[in-house]
């Protein structure tokens, strides 16, 4: 009688160092481009130069009247390239980070 195999048990797919290289390259270079620093610039303006993060029902009050630096977070990355308004939000850094940490904790 055959068992099937634990699969508990077997350590996760290495990444390749080659290939995380080649995209981090290409996503540094896009962040360069006249049309990214545009739709940056259209998602600042529509949020009103504020992070948009809501917590506990209190919107985050960091923005650029208090001299934070702000980030224009992908809410998705489908559309990478050719995003569309919707899909980026303007967060504070220090939300960027939470949002970041915790995006990347249900990848794992």
């Amino acid at each position: 009688m055959r068992h099937a195999p634990n699969l508990s048990r077997t350590a996760p797919p290495k990444a390749n160092p080659e290939r995380q290289k080649r995209r981090a390259a290409a996503y540094q270079a896009r962040l360069h481009r006249a049309d990214w620093k545009a739709k940056r610039i259209a998602t600042f303006e529509r949020d009103g130069w504020r992070c948009v993060r809501v917590v506990a029902g209190q919107r985050c009050p960091n923005g650029r009247a208090n001299g934070t630096a702000l980030h224009c977070n992908h809410r998705t990355y489908a559309r990478f390239g050719h995003e569309l308004p919707e899909d980026l939000e303007t967060l504070c850094a220090c939300c960027d980070r939470i949002v970041t940490a915790m995006t990347r904790a249900n990848w794992m």
